[in-house]
């Protein structure tokens, strides 16, 4: 055991404290920093202010703090919390088992979490972020280009500056796209959210602006009315030919009058219907309907031959 500096403490066999107030506790721990503090077996604190904990915990840069079995902190102000996990880099953080965070200032949040990427970050379980200045948030979601962002269980951004939430299996609910403060703060549209198979959104500026489409639905509704006119027209029209028939004038006969009913899909109309015996072998016939829905007046003249 060797305590060195002014203030130094070691405990433990063959622990060592060589500079000013170290501290260094447990069997093999080191402390070789100004106020540095080694606790553990083989824990050791290489730097000025740097704190171990753990066993063959290691914390090497100014600052650094290394907390947890076989955790590294490497480089100034750096953060490794949790068994084995690891943080290389001026200000990279590293939190729960096995974390990473391997680049200047890049900070992983979980287990197995990795920020591999300058000003990187990952939080969740198994969450990556490779990229530079990349954020990847949620359970196995991944980040790997720059300024990339994967929020969400499984989200995966791979294109530089791409914003990726969620995955193919979720839905998506914005309340407050239809308030009225949004519609006011957005201003004048200029084009159409589209969407390919992907999910991958885009404005699409090439469509009718908004008064040129608003004129084509009212266009559109005034064709779907007139043809709703005409269909309503044609149902009275097929009641109206279904109540004419041709009344048949005896041979002994001059005249003959008939009347008749005719429906169709909840029109109804009805018709009067005349003939005329000119000799035993020519008969003149007409007759006159009227649609009771539509007022729709019609009429028919028909000549009879017969040998």
């Amino acid at each position: 055991t060797v305590a060195t500096g002014p203030g130094a403490t070691a405990i433990g066999w063959q622990s060592q404290a060589t500079a000013e107030r170290a501290q260094a506790f447990g069997h093999l721990a080191t402390a070789q920093g100004v106020r540095s503090l080694a606790v553990g077996e083989n824990a050791d604190a290489q730097s000025d202010n740097a704190t171990a904990i753990g066993n063959e915990a290691i914390a090497n840069g100014i600052d650094s703090i290394a907390l947890g079995d076989t955790s590294m902190a490497n480089g100034p102000s750096t953060t490794a919390l949790g068994g084995e996990s690891t943080a290389m880099g001026p200000g990279a953080t590293a939190v729960g088992w096995q974390s990473t965070a391997s680049a200047e200032r890049a900070q992983a949040f979980g287990h197995l979490a990795t920020a591999s990427g300058v000003r990187s970050t990952a939080v969740g379980e198994g969450a990556t972020a490779s990229g530079d200045v990349s954020l990847s948030f949620g359970n196995l979601a991944t980040a790997s280009a720059t300024n990339s962002v994967a929020i969400g269980n499984g989200a995966m951004a791979t294109r530089a500056n791409q914003f990726t939430m969620g995955n193919a299996q979720n839905t998506y609910t914005m309340p407050g796209v239809a308030s009225d403060e949004s519609t006011a703060a957005q201003g004048t549209p200029v084009g159409y959210v589209t969407s390919d198979a992907n999910g991958n959104l885009a404005v699409d500026r090439s469509v009718f602006p908004t008064a040129a489409l608003s004129r084509q639905v009212q266009s559109n509704s005034g064709a779907i009315a007139n043809n709703s006119r005409r269909i309503s027209n044609n149902e009275e029209g097929i009641a109206m030919a279904m109540a004419l028939s041709t009344p048949y004038v005896p041979t002994d006969r001059s005249f003959a009058l008939s009347t008749s009913v005719g429906m169709f899909e909840g029109s109804s109309a009805m018709a009067v219907n005349m003939g005329f015996r000119v000799s035993p072998n020519v008969q003149l016939d007409a007759g006159i309907t009227h649609g009771f829905d539509r007022s729709q007046t019609g009429g028919r003249l028909g000549v009879t031959y017969s040998w």
